[in-house]
């Protein structure tokens, strides 16, 4: 009888079987001993079987640990080569790679800022309460001689005349350019085809008005007014709806471009109403700042604020403020350019006109040196007006972007 199975048969398990190679080489011999009979579920086969098995277990995981430690190694290995080869050049191009990374948009955009240029310079002297129609179409303001006037942005002519224009709020355009509405000194707000000077409506209060503001379509204007009353009316019927404001009127009105929603400034917040039958008042909290600026974005979603150097940025569906900073200059208008970031422009007590960066806080552009008086953004800030104090008034274009 083959020696192998004759081991098999021994009565020491050690020497029946002391590996599992060995138990393969049982069975093969079995298959050539067809006159050997052993019975398969007798321990010792059982045992055999076990041991195999765990054979082959461990022999996976010495493999398996071999594998770990070398990847650890040479993991180690290339950190330590990596920190060797650091040098001080390396770290001063990494640095400068990491501050060319930060210009890269979220969405992988290149900023990019506008280079601005003269477009136009006007004998215009304006005393300020400038305004861009929202197609930079029209430019109003107040005149020196007193009163406001319209001009065409494209040729410089001078549209319409307003000679009772009072100075407590700046004129405003409809969307579509058609209409403007000026403070009266009749403690009323007109409301003028821009096209031929024709009335449309004369909107009264008790006392001076002190913002004025158009709804989307055109169709709706509010007003505040010193008289501690804020309404907005409808300028097809002349019908109004009325709420109470601050005592000495707000500064500062806008309307949502996605609902009916109003946006009040008063001293220490925004107060949001809702113009809908179940009119709601929210209110949107800005301590120890009255905004004199307040503009919404295209979308509805954000609400910006400006009181002096001081701006503020509203997530309108959270009613939470989003941003606060303060720039160096007081801020004298406020718009979202075509890429969806906020813009400032300011002007300082030296008359300089400077246009900024929200978000990241740096300058865009210088607007001229020559001292001005008023300035005043025009449509996602592609052009800009600026009233000069030698008597002159320039629009500044955005023209091709510079990186």
């Amino acid at each position: 009888m083959d020696a192998v199975i004759l081991r098999a048969m021994a009565k020491d398990p050690e020497e029946r079987f002391p590996s599992a190679r060995e138990f393969r080489r049982v069975i093969e011999a079995m298959a050539r001993n067809p006159g050997v009979q052993i019975n398969v579920q007798s321990p010792q086969i059982r045992t055999w079987r076990r041991r195999s098995t765990l054979e082959k277990q461990s022999r996976r995981q010495l493999v398996f640990r071999a594998l770990f430690v070398l990847l650890c190694l040479a993991g180690l290995l290339y950190l330590g080569v990596r920190s060797l080869s650091r040098t001080p050049l390396v770290e001063e191009v990494e640095a400068y790679q990491r501050e060319a990374d930060q210009a890269v948009e979220s969405d992988g955009r290149l900023q990019r800022s506008p280079r601005y240029e003269p477009a136009d310079r006007w004998e215009l002297d304006l005393q300020g309460g400038l305004a861009v129609s929202p197609a930079a179409a029209w430019l109003a303001g107040r005149l020196e001689e007193g009163g406001a006037a319209v001009w065409d942005m494209r040729t410089g002519a001078q549209v319409a005349t307003f000679p009772d224009a009072a100075t407590q709020a700046a004129p405003v355009f409809s969307g579509d350019g058609a209409l403007v509405a000026i403070a009266g000194g009749d403690n009323a707000a007109h409301v003028y085809r821009v096209a031929t000077s024709e009335p449309v409506r004369r909107l009264a209060h008790l006392g001076p008005v002190t913002a004025l503001a158009f709804n989307a379509d055109g169709g709706r204007v509010a007003t505040a007014s010193a008289d501690g009353s804020i309404r907005v009316w409808d300028l097809r019927s002349g019908e109004s709806l009325g709420f109470e404001g601050p005592a000495d009127g707000s500064k500062a009105l806008a309307f949502s471009p996605t609902g009916p929603l109003l946006a009040a400034a008063e001293p220490g917040a925004v107060r949001l109403l809702g113009l809908g039958r179940q009119g709601s008042r929210e209110a949107l909290s800005v301590p120890n700042l009255e905004p004199a600026l307040l503009r919404f974005s295209g979308n509805g979603l954000e609400l910006a604020g400006a009181a002096g150097a001081d701006i503020a940025v509203w997530d309108m569906p959270a009613r939470k403020l989003k941003t606060t900073l303060r720039l160096s200059a007081p801020v004298v208008d406020l718009a979202q350019s075509a890429q969806g970031d906020w813009v400032a422009l300011t002007l300082d007590a030296q008359g300089r006109a400077r246009l900024w960066d929200v978000e990241r806080q740096r300058e865009i552009a210088a607007l001229g040196e020559a001292p001005a008086r008023a300035a005043q953004l025009g449509p996602q800030a592609v052009r800009i007006a600026v009233a000069g104090r030698d008597g002159r008034t320039t629009l500044w274009q955005a023209s091709s972007a510079q990186p």
